[in-house]
């Protein structure tokens, strides 16, 4: 089924939506359970205890290694690990919660890998819903990711600043805008 343009945008701006805000409610929990405050790109020791091998039981182990394995060759080294080795960004609550971190991984992955969606289209989508719910570290991970996918270096602050799509004309390809 071919999708036409603005059908392909709502469905990825409704899709990253709902990952983010999955992931916000999974901190929540997390923070629920573990004392702390909310996700950013700071250490994970501030929010929760850093979930790193040797200490994880065979769930978190097997999710840890999932996530490592599918991530590294996207976002690098330093976007995905702490100073103590414990996963950055949603994914350390994942690890600590693994029974629902599957499912937001599974999800996410889904979303990343299963549109059609060229790479630059989807990384605007993601930092346009990442800076309108101030998704820190969707900014951090994901800025890089779509410089490399060709996102003009204009587009970044506006993107940024939530302005409107009309003063993106220009700056963005319109199937980006």
């Amino acid at each position: 089924m071919q999708l036409d343009s603005n059908k392909r945008w709502t469905f990825a701006l409704i899709a990253t939506a709902a990952a983010i805000a999955a992931m916000q409610a999974l901190s929540r929990r997390a923070r629920l359970l573990f004392g702390g405050a909310a996700l950013s790109t700071t250490k994970a020791t501030a929010r929760l205890p850093p979930m790193v091998p040797p200490n994880l039981d065979a769930a978190q182990q097997a999710l840890y290694d999932t996530i490592v394995d599918t991530r590294i060759k996207v976002i690098g080294r330093e976007a995905l690990f702490d100073d103590a080795g414990a996963l950055r960004g949603p994914w350390n609550p994942e690890v600590a919660s693994p029974a629902l971190g599957q499912h937001l991984e599974r999800l996410a992955t889904a979303v990343r890998t299963e549109n059609s969606l060229e790479a630059r289209v989807y990384e605007v989508a993601i930092l346009a819903v990442g800076a309108h719910w101030t998704a820190q570290f969707e900014w951090y991970a994901h800025e890089k990711i779509a410089r490399k996918a060709g996102v003009a270096e204009a587009a970044f602050p506006l993107i940024k600043a939530l302005a409107p799509p009309e003063q993106l004309a220009g700056i963005l390809e319109p199937d980006e805008a």
